[in-house]
């Protein structure tokens, strides 16, 4: 009778003990990853895609800005893969939260090639802008968003939620 308490017990504490694990940490973790690449996009990629089209399509600001956004651009490329963590997307990840879609990891070699084309372009402009080749930095900055950006929101980003 005692054993069989004791038995009872020790599968009560192990089935509580499984039952109550916090997995919270995973999930933060998870979150974090996220909200790194957001903040990257929007601060690093986004802002300095801007300066260098407000360049291109507009003449809005200097030759010496583009050249230093396009080195934020290049720098960011090395900082982008390592913050899509697999299951750090949809479906995993609420669609609320991101826009990844599994494609990225599934077709990863596609993708790596898109951030690739981030960097070799961005440093291409770097070195036209030094250059002063304003026509070429602005058939590379087409390039850019053509095998880069849209390369990546077409195939690897979801819908907005809902």
């Amino acid at each position: 009778m005692n054993s069989m308490i004791k038995v009872n017990a020790i599968l009560f504490l192990v089935f509580s003990m499984i039952y109550f694990i916090d997995i919270s940490p995973v999930r933060a973790e998870k979150d974090i990853v996220i909200e790194q690449r957001i903040n990257l996009m929007r601060t690093d990629v986004l802002v300095n895609f801007r300066v260098i089209k407000a360049f291109v399509k507009e003449g809005k600001g200097s030759i010496e800005e583009v050249s230093a956004a396009a080195k934020v651009l290049a720098a960011a490329a090395d900082k982008f893969l390592p913050l899509f963590v697999k299951g750090t997307g949809r479906p995993d990840v609420n669609e609320t939260k991101t826009r990844s879609i599994q494609e990225i990891w599934d077709e990863w070699p596609t993708f790596e090639k898109a951030n690739d084309a981030m960097r070799r372009n961005a440093n291409n402009i770097v070195r036209q802008a030094s250059e002063g080749l304003t026509d070429e930095l602005e058939q590379t900055f087409v390039l850019l968003g053509k095998e880069a950006c849209r390369t990546c929101h077409k195939q690897f980003r979801g819908p907005k939620a809902n």
